[in-house]
């Protein structure tokens, strides 16, 4: 036999339909017999109840939607994996979308998942002011918790490392080493990310007297070829090149990394450098990056474990706003370790 129906397992069972969709969806005062007789059909046969129809009757339908930038980053790829282990613990079944920075494409993930019901979101694409989130967030339900980002005014729950305090420790890592002329490539400044990171080195410049040169800030996209980009434009500063880099994600890092093997500049020989977000490949033996840990899986479990709560208490309008402390790992493309992975300011 075909694919079997809620008609044939009420059959077989010799019930009413509307029986077998209670004990589907765990009715009470079900006789306990009846029960037992539905659930060993069901068990026969295999019978699979349609997830949505199931949902629009508990308004339970055990999904989260995840909307991230850009799969082909690593950082992004390594919080979705985060994000599946967490709700596999959790119970709940995430729906990953990943919108290639496209506003459009992020609109019509937004519609297709609050068509299939879902009970929340994770975001990690926000913009500083982004009307498609703000308007997902004032709607109350599903409830929406961001990662790796927030928005410019205190409408939407985050987690998120210190971004401030990262690309602070990174650059006067690279100052207390000496360097004084030390380049920013900087993340989009209409990302939180972006924008904090940048504050960060510059925050850290400020502090140690050290005059800012716009010269040597360079903005890019967090991507690959954003960082070769950045690194053609510093080789190209000669005589007032920098003797160091916080570059400000490891994504654009290995980029620079690429650009500058080509043309034989040698890292962290020639120039040090130091990226942000302590990706997997960074650790490689023949990559090495220095970097901050972006302290993915510790965000992640804060993101969910408060999803979960506003899941669970659809009453709670709590904005919860929490900043994970950043880890600065040292590596040998700053210049100043002998041996790999030795992480401090724990």
């Amino acid at each position: 036999m075909g694919k079997f129906t809620i008609k044939d397992i009420a059959r077989l069972a010799n019930v009413s339909s509307a029986t077998v969709s209670r004990v589907i969806n765990d009715y009470p005062y079900i006789n306990e017999k009846t029960k037992k007789k539905v659930l060993k059909v069901i068990s026969k046969t295999d019978y699979q109840p349609n997830a949505l129809a199931r949902s629009l009757v508990t308004k339970k339908s055990g999904m989260i939607g995840v909307i991230v930038w850009d799969l082909a980053s690593p950082f992004f790829s390594e919080i979705v994996r985060e994000i599946g282990i967490e709700c596999r613990e959790k119970n709940y079944q995430p729906i990953f979308c990943s919108t290639e920075g496209n506003d459009k494409i992020q609109a019509e993930y937004i519609k297709l998942l609050l068509q299939k019901n879902i009970e929340g979101f994770i975001i990690a694409t926000a913009h500083l002011h982004d009307p498609q989130i703000e308007r997902l967030v004032l709607r109350g339900y599903p409830p929406v918790v961001l990662i790796d980002r927030r928005l410019q005014t205190e409408l939407a729950s985050y987690v998120t490392v210190d971004n401030i305090e990262g690309a602070y420790i990174a650059t006067k890592h690279l100052i207390d080493h000496g360097h004084k002329r030390i380049a920013c490539v900087s993340g989009p400044e209409n990302s939180s990310s972006g924008s904090e990171r940048l504050e960060g080195y510059k925050k850290a410049l400020a502090e140690s007297n050290i005059p800012i040169d716009q010269n040597l800030i360079i903005p890019e996209n967090f991507l690959w070829a954003g960082g070769y980009r950045a690194a053609e434009v510093i080789l190209s500063l000669k005589e007032k090149r920098p003797t160091a880099i916080f570059c400000s994600n490891d994504f654009m890092a290995l980029g620079m990394l690429e650009f500058f093997g080509k043309h034989g500049i040698r890292v962290p020989q020639d120039i040090a450098l130091v990226g942000f977000d302590d990706i997997s490949i960074s650790s490689l033996y023949f990559i090495q990056l220095s970097t901050i840990s972006s302290r993915k899986i510790d965000v992640v479990k804060n993101a969910i474990n408060i999803l979960i709560k506003k899941i669970s208490n659809p009453d709670d309008d709590t904005h919860y706003g929490i900043k994970i402390k950043p880890k600065l790992v040292i590596r040998n493309s700053c210049g100043c370790a002998k041996y790999p992975s030795n992480i401090v300011n724990d």
